[in-house]
């Protein structure tokens, strides 16, 4: 269709082939006039991978976690100040992702480092005295790694963890741990409230019922009522992140209940609290727009099981657009958010 914004994706599993055409109409004038447009055509082919097999990752497995929970996406304050100037290019990652070989490989190598890292994330603290701990080195590395993956899918650059800002996270997943609830905002009366732990808490992404590399797959994929906006994904993908902060506390899944289980925080905005280190940086490489499922190849495994499919792009107003769906042809019905967190548009369909 002339004048769309479009992807195309590929489901090929066993004998059959899901061909999957995405089109945005977008951008128009005050005077609803169609204003600069462009095609970029996204052909995304998702392949199946033994590698959980091989590879016995029980980060990435789940089956023993109970429950699993993922809070609302926090919310940028207001005159946060966010880099304007990026690049407008794809990253020369280290691989790929139009070859399904290279593709593949960077995702075994993914899991290869999760499975080197173990099956916990060997916490040093404890809940009963509100000591938040640490988690080991292995461990942090498999999870900005597996953060990393996916923005190499994409074509943006590689974030890298802040000791200080790990530091920080742990004591906010304590909150979570300790009181077996989730809040960006936890009160005062929270078991184990430190201020500190406040203060990452609303500037993190956070989960409960699971941690590690388990909690950067939830946040991609951004299921639940309140996550129609995959706010989480957005900021894991926001193309200026280049430093985070990750903490995982808990020795037990989640029942619902309370005490003890895995709590996990991801800070991806840094305020004036973290003493003067920042999350964001300018220059940043980026492809023209940032969509999840992304260009070219996708493991299987990392495929959004809540079925939203995301773009976001600096300067395009979505909330003016038309998104159509075909599968072989045939037309679906697609139903889409617009909007705009933190400085970029978006729009998202399911």
């Amino acid at each position: 269709m002339e004048g769309c914004h479009v992807w195309r994706t590929r489901v090929k599993l066993a004998s059959s082939l899901l061909v999957f055409q995405f089109c945005f109409i977008i951008g128009f004038d005050n005077k609803y006039k169609p204003i600069t447009v462009y095609a970029a055509v996204l052909q995304t082919t998702v392949f199946s991978s033994s590698s959980p097999n091989v590879f016995g990752s029980e980060q990435v497995g789940t089956a023993a976690v109970l429950r699993v929970e993922l809070g609302e996406a926090p919310e940028a304050p207001i005159g946060m100040k966010i880099p304007q100037v990026i690049h407008r290019r794809r990253r020369a990652t280290s691989f790929d992702a139009t070859s399904r070989n290279e593709v593949a490989l960077a995702f075994l190598r993914s899991q290869a480092q999760i499975f080197t890292a173990g099956s916990a994330p060997g916490w040093t603290g404890d809940v009963s005295t509100c000591d938040a701990g640490t988690t080991t080195s292995a461990w942090r590395a498999a999870v900005v790694s597996r953060l990393n993956l996916y923005r190499e899918l994409i074509g943006l650059d590689n974030v890298t963890e802040h000791a200080t800002l790990s530091a920080r996270t742990q004591q906010g997943a304590l909150i979570i741990s300790a009181n077996g609830v989730m809040s960006h905002f936890p009160p005062p009366a929270s078991a184990c409230y430190t201020e500190i732990g406040y203060n990452s808490s609303g500037q993190s992404n956070i989960a409960i019922g699971s941690y590690g590399t388990s909690s950067i797959d939830a946040y991609m994929d951004d299921p639940g009522p309140s996550n129609a906006a995959v706010g989480h994904r957005r900021w894991f993908i926001f193309p200026q992140l280049a430093v985070i902060g990750n903490g995982d506390t808990g020795t037990v899944p989640w029942d619902g209940g309370c005490c003890g289980a895995f709590g996990n925080n991801v800070m991806v905005f840094c305020e004036a609290d973290n003493g003067g280190i920042d999350c964001f940086a300018s220059g940043r490489s980026a492809p023209d727009f940032q969509a999840w499922p992304s260009p070219g190849y996708v493991p299987f495994e990392l495929f959004p099981t809540s079925r939203r499919w995301s773009v976001s792009k600096a300067g395009v107003d979505f909330t003016l657009g038309v998104a159509f769906v075909t599968i072989n042809g045939v037309a679906r019905n697609v139903t889409s958010t617009t909007g705009r967190r933190p400085s970029r548009s978006f729009a998202c369909m399911g």
